[in-house]
């Protein structure tokens, strides 16, 4: 089979592609951005050393993002006491632009009920501005309108 070749005319998905909104606002002071999910499932045993079955599972899901210091501070502001106890909604949209200019599909993943879990500040001497991490619970990853059950 011969090798692919290199089809320079289409951009690939990149972090500048992203769209992310979460609670109603869009923030683009991002500077990464990861969610995933997973099912833990059990073996069933009976008097075989073999696993006879396994269960369904638990779904389970988070993420974590690096918003710029201000713009959280921002946020964090407006949304008022009670910030860690909100729950929101996040959709992550992708798209490029093509090298003839038109714009190229779009992907959507919707991240259902998400809660903070955690925040973390972290300064160092240098250039580079301020991000503050925060990791948050997600109930269901819907990606590109497809639910994982």
């Amino acid at each position: 089979m011969p090798p692919r070749s290199v089809n320079a005319e289409n951009n690939k998905y990149s972090f500048t592609s992203i769209d992310f909104n979460f609670a109603g606002k869009t923030v683009t002071e991002i500077n990464t951005l990861s969610y995933a999910d997973t099912i833990n499932r059990a073996f069933v045993y009976g008097t075989s050393p073999y696993a006879i079955a396994r269960t369904s599972g638990v779904y389970m899901a988070g993420g974590s993002v690096a918003i710029l210091k201000e713009r959280d501070s921002e946020l964090v502001a407006e949304f008022g006491d009670g910030w860690a106890r909100l729950n929101f909604n996040a959709t992550i949209s992708f798209t490029e632009i093509q090298a003839d200019g038109s714009e190229g599909p779009l992907v959507t993943d919707y991240l259902e009920s998400c809660a903070w879990a955690s925040a973390k500040d972290s300064m160092k001497y240098g250039p580079d501005p301020l991000y503050v991490e925060r990791d948050f619970t997600i109930i269901k990853i819907i990606r590109n309108d497809i639910k994982p059950y």
